[in-house]
């Protein structure tokens, strides 16, 4: 029996790495080992991203016309004009696309203008074009996801929501988007 006390309580437990260590037949050291490593892949899957600095849509036109040449400022400003001119809002992204063809929040909201046009096979290859399942982002992934599903491409939609609950292991979305 492998029992240790616990120094701040003074009561005995059973200790996790002793009884894997019987059990496994393998020596503590080398669980303990492989429960780091695991950890340390988990810690580099998770890791957010820096947050971008919260602008309101004045300060993105305004910091856009000083940058013209930002596509992740123009590509953030397409997806602000996404609500209020959706015309204003395609021309940034395609401004975007033809500088940066693969850019993901550009691909992401011509893709939604694409698909609210009625070219839902459409608007998945835009999604498609966008998406780096190296370092996806997750809105790529979300509306790739839908679109595959309500299309009928159930493999497709599950792989994307896999791929999504990977990079958000957190976001309980995912887990909402899978049980579908």
């Amino acid at each position: 029996r492998y029992r240790a006390t616990d120094p701040t309580t003074n009561s005995a437990h059973d200790d996790p790495a002793a009884v894997l260590s019987r059990a496994c037949k393998v020596d503590k050291a080398t669980i303990e080992k492989g429960y780091r490593e695991y950890l340390d892949d988990v810690v580099k899957g998770i890791k957010a991203k820096p947050p971008e600095k919260a602008l309101t849509f004045s300060q993105l036109r305004d910091a856009v016309k000083k940058e013209p040449d930002n596509a992740d400022l123009k590509a953030r400003l397409a997806e602000a004009y996404y609500s209020r001119d959706k015309a204003e809002a395609r021309k940034l992204a395609k401004e975007v696309l033809s500088a940066k063809p693969n850019h993901p929040l550009a691909s992401y909201v011509l893709g939604r203008l694409t698909e609210a046009a009625g070219d839902r096979d459409e608007a998945i290859k835009v999604l498609e074009a966008g998406l780096d399942r190296n370092n996806p982002e997750p809105k790529v992934l979300r509306e790739l996801a839908k679109m595959y599903y309500n299309s009928g491409q159930f493999d497709k939609a599950a792989e994307a929501t896999e791929l999504g609950r990977r990079v958000e292991p957190y976001e309980r979305q995912w887990l909402i988007e899978q049980a579908r």
